[in-house]
């Protein structure tokens, strides 16, 4: 099972990158903090720890997971592993 990477490249990651000192100030707005983990499909009950890990991102985290996220591809050799992959 391979979970939370982007297996295609987005367009306008860089600039996302590049933007990210202007989002970080506003990131544990209490509005954003409701809304983000609505609008990602987090049931209810995860809000008060995904409200906790919000707060705990810093500018260097986020830019690291933003960067893991855009490298990763799709292992070379990946479909001749003879075993079942679920992709999330």
């Amino acid at each position: 099972m391979v979970t939370g990477t982007v297996i295609r490249p987005v367009r306008g990651a860089r600039l996302v990158s590049a933007l990210l000192p202007l989002h970080m100030p506003f990131k544990d707005a209490p509005a954003l903090i409701r809304a983000n983990p609505r609008s990602l499909g987090v049931p209810a009950r995860f809000a008060p720890q995904f409200a906790t890990d919000t707060r705990a991102i810093t500018t260097a985290s986020f830019r690291r997971m933003l960067r893991a996220n855009q490298r990763f591809r799709i292992p070379a050799g990946l479909a001749a592993a003879g075993v079942p992959l679920l992709l999330l």
